[in-house]
């Protein structure tokens, strides 16, 4: 591990450390095998009372390696398990004949829905992270149908949305060639030779350069021991298989939604039948449930003004917080407050349910 000051090893081991163990089932065999992987951060006190589990999605390209110390923390923080999983085509899920890779948002989430399943989860919260953040809407959304047959087995207690957009027409992204970083011929065009090693080389480039575009400058520049962080990190993103039609098709899904219009349409006439005296689902404020949306001021990919967008579509009751001076990494620029901040949602959550 590089060396670094203590008042920043809280940020190396975001960025450096997954403090996860794979989850070993029959049932993650065969999962697996099919090409999804999942993992597993137990409650790190089973003899006290527990938290409701997290499931984390990640964002473009990303897996359950990319999380770094944060699975851990969030467990350590409320006492409850925290599961992450890997997309097809994506580290420990490989694409294989018998399975298919996730083409839209619609399909990310029933991924995790299945790697929910897998971990033999009930009732969760789900955090997702930029694409995850997206996936997280289409979760939302899926809760509230009442044809949905796809969360028939898995309650979800809050939502919480990450450096993320509500998609559609009007929405300001990441700017232009941000989605090309991993595009093969970027790769190729940018390694000096031919050979396995050069190619690695220009991997760890690319993800470096996807690194820094995801954090704040004035993060990066504050402490000379964060560039070295980021080469770490990117090395360790390199090291893991990812599959570059994956993440082609990740990159058009991200592109294509505009799932915030639909979300808000099913919250607002959640809330009407709630307001006549329909049935509610318990723990629900007005027939829908908590959500917490969370952006970095300086997020150079998604402004904070889509943010402020999103709340605004999904209504009451949905938190905001801005954290000031972060990019789009907010749980590795500031991996304490993130899990503050996320854990006191969750207890408040909690609190509220019967």
């Amino acid at each position: 591990m590089v060396a670094v000051a203590p008042v920043y090893q809280r940020a190396a081991a975001s960025l450096l450390h997954t403090g996860a163990v794979p989850w070993r089932t029959a049932a993650s065999a065969r999962a697996k095998a099919e090409g999804l992987a999942v993992t597993l951060v137990p409650a790190p006190r089973p003899a006290e009372a527990k938290g409701i589990p997290v499931m984390l999605v990640q964002g473009w390209a990303c897996g359950s390696s990319d999380w770094g110390a944060l699975p851990k923390m969030l467990a350590l923080a409320g006492n409850r398990s925290v599961v992450s999983y890997d997309s097809r085509g994506i580290g420990g899920s490989p694409v294989s004949s018998h399975s298919r890779r996730a083409a839209t948002v619609a399909d990310l989430a029933l991924e995790t829905i299945e790697a929910a399943e897998i971990a033999g989860l009930s009732q969760a919260h789900v955090l997702g992270v930029s694409l995850g953040g997206k996936v997280v809407q289409e979760l939302a959304a899926l809760s509230l149908e009442s044809n949905s047959r796809h969360l028939a087995n898995l309650s979800l207690q809050s939502f919480i949305m990450c450096s993320t957009s509500a998609g559609g027409k009007n929405a300001r992204g990441p700017p232009p060639g941000f989605f090309d970083i991993f595009a093969p011929d970027s790769i190729s065009s940018s390694s000096s030779g031919s050979g396995s090693e050069d190619c690695q080389t220009a991997l760890v480039e690319a993800a470096e350069a996807f690194l820094k575009q995801s954090v704040a400058p004035s993060w990066l520049s504050a402490n000379a021991a964060r560039p070295q962080l980021l080469h770490k990190a990117a090395q360790r993103f390199a090291s893991a298989p990812r599959d570059a039609a994956t993440i082609a098709a990740q990159a058009e899904a991200a592109v294509a939604f505009a799932g915030g219009e639909r979300l808000s349409n099913l919250r607002t006439a959640a809330r009407t039948r709630a307001n006549m005296g329909a049935e509610t689902v318990p723990g629900t404020t007005g027939g829908v449930s908590p959500m917490l949306v969370l952006h970095g001021s300086d997020d150079g990919l998604y402004p904070p003004e889509e943010a402020a967008r999103l709340v605004e579509l999904c209504g009451p009751p949905c938190e905001h917080t801005l954290f000031p001076g972060c990019g789009h990494l907010l749980f590795v620029e500031e991996p304490k407050l993130f899990v503050k901040t996320v854990s006191d949602f969750l207890a408040r959550v909690e609190a509220r349910l019967p």
